[in-house]
């Protein structure tokens, strides 16, 4: 009768613990947004309709930001094809130019422009724990 009751209780105990689980999973309303950090997001594609939000459509890209630092955020570097940067999600090559700078040269971990009439050279910052690229050195 003892082992029985065990049972029982085991099996009272399961029911009742799988219908607050039900109840949870089905009474949440979370959902999953994506947060792109004012990046492109990599699954639309771009120039695309779905690609631009509302308020995109004549803004141009802010590469400097408050403190005055360019915003370097990748660098495609080909010295055969051609390399390129990309700045506030905007591509470019040497010679682009927009308001603030022209790209004059591109280095696998610099690049070096002209701002308003000043040289800068901008480095890319690594993230942590990536070791950099060396190609076919």
């Amino acid at each position: 009768m003892g082992q029985m009751m065990k049972v029982y209780n085991l099996l009272l105990f399961l029911l009742i613990y799988m219908f607050f689980t039900a109840l949870n999973i089905f009474a949440s309303d979370d959902k999953f947004v994506y947060n792109s950090h004012n990046k492109r997001d990599p699954f639309i594609a771009p120039g695309s309709a779905l690609g631009q939000k509302e308020d995109e459509g004549d803004r141009e890209p802010g590469p400097i930001d408050k403190s005055g630092a360019i915003k370097l955020e990748g660098i495609v570097y080909d010295p055969r094809d051609g390399s390129r940067i990309i700045i506030d999600g905007r591509v470019m090559k040497v010679g682009d130019k927009t308001d603030f700078f022209e790209v004059k040269r591109i280095d696998r971990d610099r690049v070096i422009l002209d701002v308003l009439g000043e040289k800068k050279i901008v480095k890319l910052k690594q993230a942590e724990g990536a070791k950099p690229d060396r190609g076919n050195e």
